[in-house]
């Protein structure tokens, strides 16, 4: 149960969203995160993400063991063809919490339409 001061706080402490960008749209997404503004998205983590090392770019999904999660994109690299993702489960997973996603595998799997860019 949420006592009233949790409430007031989080009411202090919310996003507020500022554009919705479409999965495929790479350069409006690089441009998001070049301006500092992190990008929400959902997709089907698997066995692989969930045992994901540092330095691994996720490419290739195996769908039969999948999850729903969801993921911030915080930066990008070309020459990986890759954004890096931010994770919530602490800086002992992967490259200290975050992740490579491929650009076409974020393409095809990333679940929800669009991508959210805060202000």
């Amino acid at each position: 149960m949420f006592t009233q001061a949790i409430r007031d706080n989080a009411a202090l402490n919310k996003a507020t969203w500022g554009s919705q960008v479409a999965t495929l749209d790479r350069n409006l997404i690089k441009y998001n995160v070049y301006k500092n503004k992190p990008g929400m998205f959902g997709f089907q983590m698997d066995s692989k993400f969930i045992s994901a090392y540092s330095g691994y770019i996720w490419t290739f999904p195996h769908l039969y063991d999948a999850y729903t999660h969801a993921m911030v994109v915080v930066g990008y690299d070309d020459s990986k063809n890759a954004y890096l993702c931010l994770n919530s489960w602490g800086t002992d997973w992967a490259t200290a919490g975050r992740i490579w996603v491929d650009y076409d595998f974020f393409e095809q799997n990333v679940t929800s339409a669009c991508t959210y860019f805060g202000q």
